[in-house]
């Protein structure tokens, strides 16, 4: 449940001589010269919720001291005496029996140890950490797991680079290069396996030329001799047979020339095409490690982008302003860089990663961001109490300056006190 401050007491605490403060659930706004007290009044409230060690921060000369922080359904306090803590409690408003301060005031410190004057001054670094720390993403792990693959990668990278080299001075294989070194024992069977039936197709031919001849003869001497026609027709339709056969069979036995030709070029270059052929096994072989190198040098890289992006996803789905983009692990706000945004606008991202810091959930938790805003003007600090009002936030703020009596319009939304010499004024609002 949702704890608003109500009223803020301290007395001889970090200098601080006796201030209350009614602060009803609104911001508020600690008006005072430098080193009045304003910062001492928010490190009190600090060392009440357990956020700041306190070792004894009574002020010197005092016996006592005392902080009392009053929420909507609790009162905190925490009490000193002789240099020692005394006590420290934390009660219910509605009778409920006191309760171990560790154990509730987890969710009330989270937000005011978080100051986003502090957040728009650190480095890019240190904002994302905050900022990863703010949407629940553990960033020592991301660090960790990032460094990880990083060093993988440079491994591989570094094995896919040497392969690269050796694969650059080896000799690029033909087209037409065999898978495996010839054997000459195997070509010389190959070559007498196609002369003999280059042979036998020679035989063939030869016994079809003289069929041809002898049916050429046998027309002549048809013609010459009518009286044998019988005889020679009945002759030459066996020779006819013949030759239809002897054409199947030659058909049956294709022309062997030109795998005779293969093979002897092939025995008289296989010195040659062996070597080639080894030097194509080991041009394949580096190709294919390189392949699997260059490969997983790809997927180490996609998978660092991807955890880039996965952060940058996360950041993405906590309702940021439009706009926001992690680069390089660079905050950008519409394509312009954080360090070259305006004020207002880095105090309004700022603020808006506080108000995304969540405490253990089903505890109570307070909304409440304290910070510094002297160096701003009047329209921010005016835009800070409104931002810190439409998200349901408290803001303690500090501004160092003289209040001649009275409070300035723009921080009307705000109960305004100041300070001076540890002592706090209610002031009214300028009209």
């Amino acid at each position: 449940m949702k704890q608003t401050l109500v009223k803020l007491e301290i007395e001889h605490v970090l200098g601080v001589k006796a201030v209350a403060l009614p602060i009803n659930g609104k911001s508020v706004s600690l008006i005072g010269k430098n080193e009045a007290g304003k910062t001492s009044i928010i490190n009190a409230l600090g060392i009440a919720l357990g956020q700041i060690k306190d070792g004894n921060p009574t002020t010197n000369g005092e016996r006592k001291g005392s902080v009392i922080a009053e929420f909507d359904d609790y009162i905190i306090s925490k009490e000193w005496k002789n240099g020692k803590m005394n006590s420290w409690k934390v009660e219910g408003k509605n009778g409920s029996k006191e309760l171990p301060p560790k154990e509730l005031l987890d969710g009330f410190i989270d937000t005011i140890s978080y100051r986003p004057d502090d957040f728009i001054n650190r480095k890019a670094k240190e904002r994302l950490a905050v900022l990863a720390k703010a949407v629940g993403y553990d960033l020592d792990e991301h660090n960790r797991r990032f460094q990880e693959i990083y060093n993988q990668r440079t491994d591989i990278g570094r094995d896919r680079k040497k392969t690269e080299g050796i694969l650059d001075s080896l000799k690029r294989p033909s087209i037409d290069c065999p898978e495996k070194e010839l054997s000459i024992s195997t070509l010389l069977a190959e070559l007498e396996g196609y002369k003999d039936k280059a042979r036998e197709r020679n035989s063939i031919d030869i016994d079809l030329q003289s069929a041809q001849r002898m049916v050429s003869d046998i027309d002549n001497e048809i013609a010459q001799l009518q009286t044998r026609l019988q005889e020679l027709t009945a002759k030459r339709g066996i020779q006819k047979d013949k030759i239809e056969k002897l054409i199947v069979a030659l058909n049956e036995h294709p022309n062997y020339d030109y795998n005779i030709e293969s093979v002897n070029q092939k025995l008289t270059n296989i010195e040659k095409i062996n070597a080639e052929v080894r030097a194509k096994a080991q041009y394949d072989k580096t190709k294919a490690e390189y392949e699997k190198y260059d490969f997983e040098y790809d997927r180490k890289t996609d998978e660092l982008n991807g955890m880039k992006d996965g952060l940058s996803y996360k950041v993405s789905e906590a309702g940021l302003p439009d706009g926001f983009e992690l680069i390089d692990d660079e905050i950008y706000i519409n394509k312009v860089h954080f360090d070259k945004l305006s004020t207002f606008q880095k105090l309004d991202f700022a603020m808006k990663i506080g108000m995304r810091i969540k405490p253990t959930e089903g505890k109570p938790y307070t909304q409440i961001l304290c910070m510094d805003v002297s160096q701003y003007d009047q329209d921010n600090r005016a835009k800070v109490l409104e931002i810190a009002e439409q998200n349901g936030y408290q803001v303690i703020l500090e501004i160092a300056q003289i209040a001649n009596g009275k409070a300035p319009s723009e921080l009307a939304k705000s109960a305004c006190f100041y300070i001076e010499d540890g002592s706090a004024e209610l002031l009214e609002v300028t009209a």
